[in-house]
């Protein structure tokens, strides 16, 4: 693919995501909330795809699913952090 079309398909790419958290808006009183860590663009979008067709007590608890997620990557982190420190200590 030559950098025309790389800069096309990074636009058009662009504009599903931005149409898509257009529709989310629309859907959800409440923001979309996934854990990205290890997920590619594709998986990413996948998600905002398919949680639009839950219903609002779906996503609720579905995007308090991904606060656990988000809140244990970021306690594992902040655990082996404070490991690596006391070895270096």
């Amino acid at each position: 693919m030559n950098n025309v079309s790389v800069q096309y398909v990074n636009q058009l790419s662009k504009q599903h995501f931005v149409s898509l958290v257009g529709d989310i808006f629309e859907h959800s009183p409440f923001p979309f909330i996934l854990a990205v860590r290890g997920k590619q663009k594709e998986d990413i979008y996948e998600a905002m795809q398919s949680r639009l067709l839950n219903t609002e007590q779906t996503e609720f608890d579905t995007a308090l699913e991904e606060v656990y997620k988000i809140a244990f990557f970021r306690l594992t982190d902040k655990i082996t952090e404070d490991k690596e420190t006391k070895k270096r200590a």
